[in-house]
């Protein structure tokens, strides 16, 4: 700045130009960056589900709202219940925010229960944001012919997982373990669309997916009533299953509902994009403000609309602050809940 401009402009504004000038010095870096690169979206189920539906959402509707406006693409890596994507996206994707994983809600309960090729500390994923907050509800064919979780207590029903490590497992496990029921889970599946090819043809009888995957996936079956819903998962019911138990609720005494309140913690984290550990902040920072922004896209609402698609944005950090909950748990009822898994663990 030349000595007659700065005379010109008075020491108050100068002052006030000179402290703006590092705050776009910091803004511009994150447009620099951006400028030009691919942000590649991991998926962690297959395609089809309500992950698949989300990601594909946010990575078509971010890329205006970024700094620096990269394009997005969508990869499905489904594998061991989620854990293949979060295993990759804390060890090898690039640690400068061109990667971002639509992992499992259920990832960081996942480290205190599943020893086994856990590669990750959840707590040092950067949530960027969720999209919604869902409960998963086990789903059953009427034709299994049990319409309550009281009756899958006398009844056997046979559940399709895609790994122990996924809430799909999990939670029908769990129910078993602490709430008497007789599950008979067939694993092996990459994802709630080939259960459903599944259920179709007969092979099992009942999934655990979340409400909203199957309202966008499957509303003609529940028009049909072609499926029941057996019980739901999460902190609180769904508006429209208030007649549906928490899984919580049916613990057949006081210590087995607090195991199964720690299994339904993870609701709170819901469809949530994540960064790996590193990126840097001013990055993060930006892929934060962008996601709330793109919640608020006339055009992502309209396209959500039309695929009955809520959108009801968590920010990033109140995602991190339940991650956080969720590996803080009372160690007793994490010890009961690791007991129980490991007793699942050769079981199907």
């Amino acid at each position: 700045m030349s000595r007659s401009i700065a005379a010109g402009l008075g020491a108050p504004v100068l002052a006030a130009t000179l402290a703006i000038a590092p705050q776009h010095a910091k803004a511009d870096t994150a447009a620099d960056f951006y400028a030009g690169k691919t942000v590649t979206v991991i998926v962690a189920t297959g395609e089809g589900g309500g992950y698949s539906v989300y990601a594909r959402m946010a990575a078509q509707f971010m890329p205006k709202h970024v700094p620096g406006h990269p394009a997005f693409v969508v990869q499905h890596m489904p594998g061991a219940g989620g854990v293949k994507a979060a295993n990759y996206l804390y060890n090898a994707a690039p640690k400068n925010g061109t990667y971002l994983g639509a992992l499992l809600e259920s990832t960081a309960m996942s480290q205190l229960l599943t020893g086994t090729g856990i590669k990750y500390d959840a707590t040092k994923f950067a949530a960027i944001g969720s999209m919604v907050i869902d409960n998963p509800v086990l789903m059953a064919l009427s034709s299994a012919g049990v319409a309550t979780a009281d009756a899958a207590r006398r009844k056997t029903v046979i559940v399709g997982s895609s790994g122990k490590a996924s809430q799909n497992y999990i939670n029908p496990a769990f129910a078993n373990a602490f709430a008497g029921t007789k599950f008979k889970i067939v694993l092996g599946y990459k994802g709630s669309a080939s259960v459903a090819l599944a259920m179709e043809r007969g092979e099992v009888q009942a999934y655990s997916g979340t409400w909203i995957s199957w309202k966008v996936g499957h509303m003609a079956w529940l028009k049909d009533k072609k499926i029941v819903p057996l019980f739901q998962v999460g902190t609180r019911k769904e508006s429209d299953l208030p007649d549906v138990p928490l899984l919580s609720e049916l613990g057949l005494n006081d210590t087995d509902k607090a195991v199964l309140a720690f299994i339904s913690s993870p609701g709170a984290v819901g469809r949530a994009l994540f960064a790996p550990p590193g990126v840097p902040a001013e990055r993060i920072v930006a892929l934060r403000t962008a996601f709330l922004v793109t919640m608020k896209d006339p055009d992502l609402l309209a396209l959500a609309g039309k695929r009955r698609a809520v959108i009801s944005p968590t920010p990033g950090e109140a995602v991190q602050a339940s991650i956080a909950k969720v590996v803080a748990a009372p160690a007793e009822v994490v010890k009961r809940a690791k007991a129980a898994m490991t007793s699942l663990s050769g079981k199907e």
